[in-house]
């Protein structure tokens, strides 16, 4: 499992949810006094959905520590926080029940965290089986998003279709975040999954098959049928011979077209070109080759203005296939921007969140704090500002370059860019540093 490392400033906040706990950066404060490990939270399971109500509740141990200000802090602070969003709007929305939907995930050190395997029945779906548990705490990034579900079908991985597992590997090996696209159909059971056994296996069974006795009425049907059977095969023996019979004839026929078409290429020769060789049987060989040189020069030209439109026809179908799969290709990155853009406006919120929490709680408890721990809480906020800055300048840019591109993707820099600023009224925010360039 991967360290995550924070302040002491977001020691009292609620955890992000499980789907987003594993694609943050690591984010550490100037203050080394006080600080929590990850990899010191027990996490009680809870139901699989991940929303407002179903969250992991973590129980905090502190790292020990020498500093005073550390034990009193850890004395006053309750042992364990219970996770939740400020408004369920925050959370990103749920998948349909049926249909189409995207899912953006970043790979940790054992790939995406799900089994895919190929659909027995059509022999041609990449379908999800399950998800990945190298060990009793091991939560994928495929499970963390409880966007997925296995029986899921994967459909394309970046906007390009996958049909195979080997396009699979290359696919998600050439990128720390992939854009997955699945197609969840009516719910299908695991048994349904699972091969049928082959005739063979069934033939092989030990059990003992009692065959009961003929009546008369089916020894009558079995004559028949036999009957039938002889039947049939003198008639497949007709056929066949009727059929080369067929073949012989059709050959004496394309015998007989192809010695007409000669009679008319001749012809036609004769009276437009002037070629007398095929009619006339006493023709001078200098007079023969002229008039064959003639032909040869004509039907050049012919199978070159005849190869120039077929190479013009392939080159126009090459550039609007390239085309199609450019703006495919700019559409993918585009939405997988947005959804990364989403995600780094989510975590600064909770981030903000984790802050102004701490804050009212060391108030209602009333703890001593010194000038170094008050210039510490400073300047997290500082940086906090700072980034906020950032991000307005991004969103405004981008607001200006790309807006058509981002309202054809159902995504506008401006909602994203109002949501960073919706707390800026606030009178317990500071104020941000004169240069960004800082952070």
């Amino acid at each position: 499992m991967k360290q995550l490392s924070m302040s002491s400033t977001s020691t009292s906040a609620a955890l992000l949810p499980s789907r987003l706990l594993r694609s943050l950066n690591t984010w550490t404060s100037t203050s080394s006094s006080n600080r929590v490990s990850a990899s010191t939270y027990s996490y009680k399971e809870v139901d699989h959905h991940d929303d407002a109500t179903h969250l992991l509740t973590p129980e905090f141990k502190p790292l020990e520590s020498s500093s005073p200000l550390s034990s009193t802090r850890s004395a006053t602070a309750p042992s364990s926080f219970a996770c939740h969003l400020a408004s369920p709007a925050a959370l990103p929305s749920t998948p349909p029940r049926t249909g189409t939907f995207d899912v953006l995930l970043q790979k940790d050190a054992n790939g995406l965290g799900f089994c895919l395997a190929m659909d027995e029945l059509t022999q041609e779906s990449l379908v999800v089986t399950s998800f990945r548990r190298l060990h009793a705490g091991d939560i994928g990034p495929a499970e963390a998003s409880n966007a997925i579900q296995p029986g899921d079908v994967l459909l394309a991985i970046d906007g390009d279709r996958v049909h195979s597992l080997p396009q699979v590997q290359a696919k998600i090996v050439a990128s720390e975040f992939v854009l997955l696209q699945f197609y969840r159909g009516p719910p299908r059971s695991v048994a349904d999954m699972l091969v049928a056994p082959s005739s063979a296996d069934k033939a092989s069974s030990p059990t003992r098959v009692v065959i009961p006795p003929r009546t008369q009425r089916e020894m009558q049907m079995a004559l028949v049928v036999q009957d039938m059977a002889v039947k049939n095969q003198l008639l497949l023996t007709q056929l066949t011979e009727a059929n080369l019979t067929i073949g012989s004839q059709a050959a004496e026929i394309d015998a007989l077209q192809a010695q007409v078409m000669q009679m008319r290429l001749d012809r036609e020769m004769q009276s437009f070109r002037g070629w007398t060789h095929g009619m006339l049987s006493k023709a001078s060989p200098a007079k023969a080759k002229a008039e064959l040189d003639h032909v040869v020069t004509e039907a050049h030209r012919e199978l070159k203005r005849s190869a120039m439109q077929h190479l013009e026809f392939e080159k126009q179908a090459l550039r609007a296939e390239t085309s199609a799969s450019v703006d495919a290709w700019k559409a993918a990155v585009l939405k997988k921007q947005a959804m990364l853009e989403e995600a780094l406006v989510f975590m600064v919120d909770h981030l903000e969140e984790a802050e102004t929490k701490t804050n009212a709680f060391d108030k209602s408890n009333n703890d001593p704090v010194d000038d170094k721990q008050d210039e510490t809480t400073n300047k997290d906020g500082q940086k906090l500002e700072e980034i906020r800055a950032i991000l307005d300048k991004y969103f405004a840019a981008r607001r200006r370059l790309d807006e058509p591109a981002s309202v054809v993707l159902g995504y506008s820099p401006a909602d994203a860019s109002q949501h960073i600023q919706r707390s800026s009224s606030d009178g317990s925010r500071r104020a941000p540093l004169a240069s960004p360039q800082a952070a």
